[in-house]
């Protein structure tokens, strides 16, 4: 059964919406604020993300780009009640894959849910890159079948940089990407980051290594010779 992840502060319109989503067939965790959907990110698998641009405590199109730079296959879906051409381009370069504007039709809303969980290629249960395998079930990461023994934001730290690899991620993005049970600070993230690498160096894992950019954020290159799945 594929989760989706409702994110929408309106009470009525939040259930109105879970309850249909349901009679479809899906399992829904339903979010009134941004502090709490990142939680639930923290703690579930979901298969699309349906958000609402407007929240108590933030701005959608910035939990849209956190859950973009987690999982850059995941279907995303904005609700807004705006209506200027702003506001779309806005959603769409954060991320999202499509938008609807309120008032809406649930039946509407469903159709182009689906529509967007089928185009996804696969949900894949791992992440793989030669010998090193990230479980995201039960959120371990092994190397040549050996638990490298992350803690939950290691874990998340490293299928971030999975996701993105050679890709250049600043300081404030993966702030961004990892608020949830806690706010992160800059240095913070420099501390995950150096657990982490220990923790690679300690499981002998010399497929990936994650490089500092001075005063930019990193990067995560792979071994030339590691195959690629």
């Amino acid at each position: 059964m594929n989760r989706v992840l409702l994110v929408e502060d309106d009470k009525r319109l939040g259930d109105s919406v879970k309850s249909n989503l349901e009679l479809r067939g899906y399992a829904v965790t339903l979010c009134r604020t941004a502090s709490h959907a990142r939680e639930a990110l923290l703690k579930e698998n979901f298969a699309a993300g349906v958000l609402d641009i407007e929240l108590p405590d933030g701005d959608g199109i910035a939990l849209c780009e956190a859950m973009r730079l987690r999982d850059p296959e995941l279907p995303i879906l904005i609700i807004t009640a705006r209506s200027d051409e702003n506001t779309a381009l806005a959603s769409l370069s954060a991320g999202a894959d499509d938008h609807i504007r309120k008032p809406f039709g649930l039946r509407e809303l469903g159709l182009r849910l689906e529509k967007l969980i089928q185009k996804r290629s696969r949900l894949t249960p791992q992440l793989r890159l030669g010998d090193l395998v990230l479980d995201l079930d039960d959120r371990k990461a092994l190397f040549r079948q050996r638990d490298l023994g992350l803690s939950r934001k290691e874990f998340l730290l490293l299928r971030i940089f999975l996701e993105n690899q050679d890709r250049l991620l600043t300081r404030s993005q993966l702030v961004n990407a990892m608020e949830g049970e806690e706010i992160l600070q800059d240095r913070t993230i420099d501390s995950h980051i150096s657990h982490l690498r220990k923790k690679l160096q300690h499981g002998l894992c010399d497929e990936v290594s994650i490089t500092s950019v001075y005063g930019e954020g990193y990067r995560l290159l792979v071994k030339k010779s590691c195959p690629q799945v």
